[in-house]
């Protein structure tokens, strides 16, 4: 199918999901998932099947909300050899709005992210390239995920974390549902050699440690004073205070409401002053039935 054909149907797919006390979002469909309504996402979804794709590219992928403004700015480094701050933004380089005139001009090697399912991308990406996937405890992702939501003005979202929570347990929030998500990239990384597991709370006990396995993945293996200052750059007051988080350099104010922005605690466990002792038994339930099979050694259990 063209492209141009995908993107509007992609258009056209535009419609609102209402939590249960009447707020709603926003959101555009492709393949059955539904998406963020941005500017350029019908454009680049609809061309990204045909992505042209070098060997050296690299791909960072996990769900929303799960650290890839944060790991994304450690492999930048690490891939510059240097411990200073990268000058773009993830977003950037995010392949959901990422425009084909846009994509000529990043140099190489290019560092992608993205939080689609592994079958919107192209297989040579999937069987070729380096994979950096990064895995988070669901319970923080919901809690992180509607501050982002809330706080995004594009969103539109304006209700309560109760309410945006049985969305998340309904699957019915931007970029599907977390657990069908964690399944089908399971199946592409268990074996593939490609690819590497970065948990998110691993890499807030010790980010050094987890800067020296990138950089060994990278066949790029940083010396301990560069991955020291790499770790110490990218902690997450660092980054609150020193790194821009707008695309392109545009206004706080543009994308964000008054006292939001993406970086937020950058804490392991806040769930827990957020979720309900029933809310936080739900979602243990759906970790041991919907996770079963995923053998990703995620630094959580459903007893903390």
């Amino acid at each position: 199918m063209a492209h141009e054909q995908i993107k509007k149907e992609i258009e056209e797919s535009l419609e609102r999901v209402y939590d249960r006390d009447g707020a709603s979002m926003p959101f555009l469909k492709y393949k059955d998932v539904p998406f963020p309504n941005m500017p350029a996402l019908a454009e680049a979804l609809s061309r990204l099947h045909v992505l042209p794709v070098y060997e050296d590219d690299l791909f960072i992928c996990a769900y929303p909300c799960s650290g890839t403004h944060w790991m994304w700015e450690v492999t930048s480094m690490l891939l510059r050899n240097k411990a200073e701050r990268i000058k773009g933004v993830k977003e950037e380089y995010m392949l959901e709005f990422l425009l084909a005139n846009k994509l000529a001009e990043l140099p190489r090697p290019r560092l992608f992210n993205t939080h689609v399912q592994p079958h919107f991308l192209p297989e040579t990406v999937l069987s070729r390239n380096k994979i950096i996937f990064i895995a988070r405890n669901p319970k923080d992702v919901v809690v992180s995920f509607y501050k982002h939501s809330f706080g995004l003005i594009a969103s539109e979202y304006n209700g309560t974390f109760p309410s945006f929570f049985e969305l998340f347990m309904e699957k019915k929030l931007a970029f599907g549902d977390y657990f069908e998500y964690m399944n089908k990239w399971w199946k592409i990384i268990k074996d593939n050699p490609n690819c590497l597991v970065v948990c998110y709370e691993e890499a807030s006990q010790n980010l050094q440690k987890t800067v020296h396995k990138i950089g060994e993945f990278l066949g790029r293996p940083p010396t301990p004073q560069l991955a020291s200052d790499i770790a110490e750059l990218c902690t997450f007051d660092n980054m609150k205070k020193t790194k821009n988080a707008t695309m392109y350099n545009f206004k706080q104010d543009e994308f964000w409401k008054p006292n939001f922005s993406f970086y937020r605690k950058g804490k392991v466990a806040t769930w827990k002053e957020w979720l309900t002792v029933s809310q936080s038994e739900r979602m243990d339930d759906l970790i041991k039935t919907e996770l079963a099979d995923v053998g990703i050694p995620m630094i959580f259990s459903i007893q903390e």
